[in-house]
């Protein structure tokens, strides 16, 4: 059975991937249970919950997330009057 991994080796895996873009708020205990990050952009100051495992593989604030895909599914499509069908 592996060694399960501690508070300290979680935040520098952490810090290793997104430096200081996201503060861990409460304490790692497991890869399962949900804790708090905050996300440290100046425009945002989300404070979200995410399994660590999850966080780990990409999860990020769901705000920011959000906000980039309605930005990406927004087309703009200009039509003239003159155009005719």
């Amino acid at each position: 059975m592996p060694r399960q991994k501690t508070h300290e080796e979680f935040l520098q895996q952490v810090f290793d991937l997104v430096e200081d873009e996201y503060t861990v708020l409460e304490s790692y205990q497991r890869t399962a249970t949900k804790i708090s990050f905050k996300h440290n952009l100046e425009n945002c100051g989300n404070i979200f919950m995410v399994r660590p495992a999850d966080f780990l593989r990409g999860t990020r604030c769901p705000k920011c997330y959000l906000q980039s895909r309605g930005s990406k599914n927004s087309v703009i499509t200009e039509v003239s009057i003159n155009d005719t069908y």
